[in-house]
């Protein structure tokens, strides 16, 4: 399953890659290497269940929301391999900006 997830960050990186340089959702933040930890429910057919929740942060409101701007823009994730049996999962990952 450490395969999957790693999948899942490579999604959101190349998200967050792309929402910076296209500087669509990305606020400036006043303080530096801004750290937020979300947890977030992926479905077994790769689907957002609910909303992402910031657990942890260090940053700023207008930066929480862009960290689950994000995760909701990743989707869909990749479809879960057919050896998981769980119909979702949860998933917390750590966004540094």
């Amino acid at each position: 399953m450490y395969d999957y997830y790693l999948q899942l960050v490579e999604k959101i990186k190349d998200t967050s890659s792309f929402v910076y340089l296209a500087d669509e959702i990305l606020p400036l933040s006043n303080s530096p290497d801004s750290k937020v930890k979300l947890r977030f429910e992926v479905s077994r057919e790769g689907d957002l269940v609910g909303e992402p929740a910031v657990i942890w942060s260090e940053a700023e409101k207008e930066v929480e929301e862009t960290a689950k701007e994000i995760i909701r823009k990743s989707c869909p994730f990749p479809p879960f391999p057919d050896s998981k049996k769980k119909k979702q999962q949860t998933y917390e990952i750590m966004l540094t900006f």
